[in-house]
C-alpha cells in the first residue's frame, strides 16, 4: 500500500509521465480481444487514466488538453469536408429529425426517471447533463437554480447535487456510449461496419488518399502548418460567439466551431490542392492521439471525483444514468434505421454528434478507417450542443415544480 501511494506521489509531480503512461497502457489495453471484441484504444485510454486518477488531483492544463482536441477535429473535419455538402443535402432533413428525436427521448427519459426515484432538481440536472455529455448544461441548470429564489442552504446543496450527479453519470455516459455506438448497435443492426462504411463513402464522393497497395498517397512532404492553425483559430473564435436568450447561452463551442472550419478548409484544398495539403499520415495522427491525449487528460482529472462522487450520492444514481444514456442512443438508433431509414454510417454518426461525443466518433474512424460519419456528426452536434443546454433549466424547473 505504501507503495502504491509513493509511486501515486511520483505521478502527480510528473504529470506528463502520467499522460503518456495512460496512453501507453490505454492503447495496450483497448487493442486485448475479447473473441471478436476489442474496447478500443480511446476507452482504454480513459479507463487507465481514471485508474491514475486515483492518485489525487492532477491540474492538467485546460489549454494543454484543447490544443489535442482541436488538433483532432480540425482534421476530422478536413478529411469528411469535401463529402459534407452531398452527404447532407441526401440526408440532412433525417440526421435533424434524428436530433431532434435524440433530444426529446434523452429529456423525457431523464425528468421521468427522476420523478420515478424522487430526486431532487439538481441531481436531476446533473443525470441529464452527464448522461447526455453535455457540460454546459451544469451552467444553464446552475443559473436556473439561482433563479429559483430558494434559501442559501438548500440551493447551494442543489448546486453541489448537479456537479456530482454529473461526474457519476458522465463516465458511462462517454466510455459506455463510445463502445455502445462503435462495437454493439452494429451487431444489433446485422451490419459489417467497415463495409457498409465504405460503401456510404463511395456513394457520397468520399476519396482517400491511398493507393491500390495500400501505402499513401504523398502529394507534397510538409503539413501546411499556416493553413491549419489559421483554421484552427478561426474556428475557435466563431465557436467562442455567445448570444443570450435569457440567462440561457447560445453558442456552437469550441468544437463544432473547429470542425466546421476544418470541413470548409477541406473543401477549399480539395478545388486548390497546392493550398493547405496536411499529408495522410499527419491527419491520423491528429485525428487518434490527438484525442486521446485529450482523454488521457479527461480522465486524470476525474478520476478521483467519480469515486468521491459513488460515494456520496451511491449506485442509484449511476444506474440511473446508464438507463438515460443507453436507452437515448438505443431508442434514436431504431428510429433513424428503421422509421427513418438512414445509412448506418449517418446514423451512428448523427448520435455520437447529439451527444457531443468526439471520442465516438474517433473510434468509430479509427474502426473503419474512414471520416464519413463527421457528415452527419456535424449538424448533429451543433443540434445537440445547442439544445441540450437551453433543455437544462428547463429540467431544473420541471423537477422543481
Amino acid at each position: 500500500m505504501e507503495m502504491l501511494r509513493s509511486i501515486g506521489d511520483w505521478l502527480l509531480s510528473n504529470e506528463l509521465i502520467a499522460i503518456l503512461l495512460s496512453l501507453c497502457l490505454g492503447h495496450l489495453i483497448g487493442n486485448i480481444s475479447f473473441g471478436k471484441f476489442t474496447f478500443g484504444s480511446t476507452v482504454g485510454t480513459l479507463f487507465v487514466a481514471m485508474i491514475i486518477g486515483q492518485a489525487g488531483v492532477f491540474e492538467i492544463s485546460s489549454t494543454a488538453s484543447m490544443l489535442f482536441f482541436t488538433l483532432c477535429v480540425f482534421a476530422i473535419g478536413y478529411e469528411s469536408g469535401p463529402a459534407f455538402v452531398k452527404g447532407f443535402r441526401d440526408a440532412g432533413i433525417k440526421v435533424i429529425i434524428l436530433s431532434l428525436f435524440f433530444v426529446a427521448v434523452g429529456t423525457g427519459l431523464s425528468v421521468g426517471l427522476c420523478r420515478t426515484f424522487g430526486l431532487d432538481a439538481g441531481t436531476s440536472a446533473g443525470i441529464f447533463a452527464g448522461s447526455l455529455t453535455q457540460t454546459a448544461v451544469i451552467g444553464t441548470a446552475g443559473d436556473a437554480i439561482a433563479a429559483l429564489g430558494l434559501d442559501e442552504a438548500t440551493e447551494a446543496v442543489l448546486q453541489s447535487n448537479v456537479s456530482i450527479a454529473y461526474a457519476l453519470t458522465y463516465f458511462f455516459g462517454m466510455a459506455g456510449i463510445i463502445v455502445l455506438i462503435q462495437r454493439v448497435e452494429p451487431v444489433l443492426l446485422r451490419v459489417d461496419l467497415k463495409k457498409v462504411t465504405l460503401e456510404k463513402a463511395e456513394a457520397v464522393g468520399y476519396v482517400d488518399e491511398v493507393k491500390a497497395d495500400g501505402s499513401i498517397v504523398e502529394k507534397q512532404k510538409e503539413t501546411d502548418v499556416s493553413f491549419l492553425c489559421f483554421g484552427i483559430i478561426i474556428g475557435l473564435i466563431i465557436g467562442g460567439f455567445t448570444m443570450k436568450m435569457g440567462y440561457i447561452p447560445l453558442t456552437l463551442g469550441s468544437g463544432c466551431g473547429v470542425l466546421v472550419l476544418g470541413m470548409i478548409l477541406g473543401c477549399v484544398h480539395e478545388k486548390h490542392p497546392k493550398i493547405g495539403y496536411i499529408p495522410a499520415g499527419a491527419r491520423w495522427f491528429m485525428i487518434i492521439y490527438g484525442l486521446n491525449l485529450f482523454i488521457a487528460c479527461t480522465g486524470l482529472g476525474a478520476g478521483k471525483n467519480f469515486i468521491v462522487a459513488l460515494k456520496t450520492m451511491g449506485l442509484k444514481i449511476f444506474l440511473i444514468g446508464i438507463i438515460v444514456s443507453a436507452g437515448t442512443h438505443l431508442l434514436a438508433m431504431a428510429f433513424g434505421r428503421f422509421v427513418l431509414k438512414m445509412d448506418v454510417p449517418d446514423v451512428l454518426g448523427t448520435q455520437a454528434g447529439n451527444g457531443t461525443i468526439v471520442a465516438a466518433l474517433n473510434a468509430l474512424i479509427d474502426r473503419t478507417g474512414c471520416s464519413i460519419f463527421a457528415v452527419s456528426y456535424a449538424p448533429a452536434y451543433a443540434i445537440g450542443n445547442i439544445l441540450l443546454t437551453v433543455l437544462g433549466p428547463i429540467v431544473v424547473f420541471l423537477m422543481a415544480g
